[in-house]
């Protein structure tokens, strides 16, 4: 049979039924060489038992796709009225409200009693002694819907009893329908958007719990469009460790299904869930770029020495760490950074970026010039990569 997964149930073809029943004939004989042979009755019945086996597969695959609110077969919850985990879709309220029965004599109104505004019918919500100084009765729709929402003193008629007047004083405007298809639906996407960023939270605390993590990031498509869609990146700048898989695991309560990063060095740890059924958790390892930087001191406050080399070294690297992922850094910042410090008043910012010329040297650039990185990764400087020279 298929397997269900994060994402759904993957049923499994008609060549892997047969050669998972063959393997059982196999086992049973303890003959490795045995195969069907479909002109002999066990092989005509081994061959019809297959194709019942995947007429079923079909059907747990239709049925999974009806409790999936991203598929096509969604629609099916028209139908069914509940996914998994069990979500009833709201029913509808009866509007209610007050009326006033005005009456010469005391009047004992039974629960249930029938007062009409036109065609639309409302029943007392209990029973009720009426006279000249209590005149107030509660009544509800005898069903639901946003029709029996009425204006003010729509209500004219009670039924087996003569009255003075009766009215409704209030309009009633709290009566609802079925929810229908489409609020269902947003609905049960809200919920599970909040469930899935209650489990990236909890994904994230229990990574940063970890000595071999230092930060977290979570891409799925919400936030990151190109990520496809039922899938989720984790990328952790860290190093790579079982636990860190296993942290993942154990907090995987809304089953988002983890994918890897082929340009980021990712790595996939396999879990048993059960004696047949295993789960793989994939993460990726947080890929730094990084650039090399000359800085040419020209003119201080004061004379030209080591002591200003801290300060640009420090403000470069604090500017490099605000950088969030897959932000580009920017030569103007570079430069707008150590030109900014008071005690500067002029240098040049040398960048050497190899990225795409493995023979690039040093040189300056147009302020408005970017330097690019793919999505998942993001600049790293440290002071070894800032040289600070006095001219």
């Amino acid at each position: 049979m298929g397997i269900l997964t994060p994402i759904g149930y993957k049923k499994e073809t008609f060549s892997e039924h047969l050669a998972n029943i063959e393997k059982r004939w196999k086992a049973r004989l303890e003959d490795d060489q045995f195969q069907f042979d479909f002109n002999t009755p066990e092989g005509i019945h081994n061959e019809s038992l297959t194709y019942e086996i995947s007429a079923l597969d079909e059907e747990i695959l239709e049925l999974s796709n009806m409790f999936n609110i991203d598929g096509a077969k969604g629609i099916f919850l028209d139908y069914l009225q509940k996914l998994l985990p069990v979500e009833p879709r709201y029913t509808g309220k009866n509007a209610n409200g007050l009326i006033i029965i005005e009456t010469d004599v005391e009047l004992v109104i039974p629960k249930d009693t029938v007062v009409t505004a036109g065609t639309l019918e409302y029943k007392v919500m209990e029973t009720t002694i009426l006279n000249s100084v209590n005149n107030e009765i509660y009544v509800m729709a005898v069903d639901t819907g946003t029709e029996y929402n009425i204006p003010e003193r729509a209500i004219n008629k009670i039924t087996g009893f003569n009255v003075s007047n009766i009215y409704n004083p209030y309009a009633f405007t709290n009566g609802e329908g079925l929810e229908s298809d489409s609020d269902f639906r947003y609905r049960l996407k809200n919920a599970k958007n909040k469930s899935a960023t209650a489990t990236y939270d909890a994904i994230k605390t229990a990574l940063l719990d970890l000595d071999v993590v230092s930060d977290v990031i979570i891409l799925d498509p919400k936030t990151t469009p190109a990520t496809a869609n039922g899938t989720t990146k984790i990328i952790v700048d860290g190093t790579p460790d079982r636990k860190i898989a296993k942290a993942i695991l154990d907090t995987l309560a809304a089953g988002i299904n983890t994918i890897a990063d082929p340009a980021l060095d990712y790595h996939t740890e396999e879990f048993l869930i059960t004696k047949k059924i295993k789960t793989a958790i994939t993460y990726n390892i947080l890929k730094f770029k990084s650039l090399k930087i000359k800085v040419e001191v020209l003119d201080v406050n004061g004379e030209k020495d080591s002591r200003w080399t801290k300060p640009i070294q420090d403000e470069l690297i604090k500017y490099c760490d605000s950088l969030g992922l897959g932000e580009p850094m920017t030569y103007n910042e570079l430069h707008s950074e150590v030109n900014g410090i008071d005690e500067i008043r002029y240098a040049k910012v040398y960048v050497l970026d190899n990225s795409e010329n493995p023979n690039a040297d040093y040189q300056l650039y147009d302020l408005e010039h970017k330097f690019d990185i793919i999505e998942t990764q993001k600049y790293k400087l440290s002071r070894s990569d800032i040289e600070v020279v006095y001219v």
